[in-house]
């Protein structure tokens, strides 16, 4: 959503920058939480008693916006682009778990994206399913702060050996059993 407004800035620099107000008020209050190393219930105390009411007034500034704004320009495609999210984007006030943005997905499917043209032809003899297995794997085990090559090679040598349970080697129940922990 910050993306659309900051590209709308040539085109209606003062409502872009009031947009851009709002988005950078709704991070101050996720630099907090960070900061302050919260987690769980305190998260989402301080995010509806802090960004709830943010969120409440750029939401209201929205629809004024759009009732005003031309729909083909950039401000209004920004406008417009921001209310079809919002629904979406309210649920992250309720929810420790979830992120204020996608960020985290985006830089997940990343590589996806670029490699895209270098896998043209992998579904030819049935290699799509296993790649996508194989990526999902990565990721996770990129997630979950592992090196995939030293996942995947503990991993096949494990299976190899045809365990009836497989459950330990997912890569979150991977990671506890073989990373330290930290305090």
């Amino acid at each position: 959503m910050r993306r659309k407004f900051v590209e709308a800035r040539d085109n209606h620099p003062a409502g872009a920058s009031e947009a851009l107000a709002y988005i950078r008020t709704l991070y101050a209050v996720e630099e907090e939480i960070a900061e302050g190393k919260l987690a769980g219930d305190s998260v989402v105390s301080l995010r509806r008693t802090r960004a709830g009411p943010i969120l409440k007034r750029f939401g209201d500034w929205l629809e004024s916006e759009h009732r005003t704004a031309l729909p083909k320009s950039p401000f209004g495609q920004a406008v417009a682009y921001a209310r079809n999210q919002w629904p979406t984007l309210g649920r992250y006030l309720d929810d420790a778990r979830f992120t204020i943005d996608n960020n985290v997905a985006e830089r997940a499917v990343r590589p996806l994206a670029v490699g895209r043209k270098n896998w043209l032809f992998v579904a030819g003899d049935g290699g799509l399913r296993t790649a996508a297995v194989l990526m999902s794997l990565c990721a996770s085990a990129k997630r979950h702060a592992i090196n995939p090559w030293t996942y995947l090679t503990d991993l096949f040598d494990q299976l190899a050996a045809k365990p009836a349970d497989v459950l330990h080697l997912l890569p979150d129940a991977w990671a506890k059993r073989h990373l330290p922990t930290t305090c």
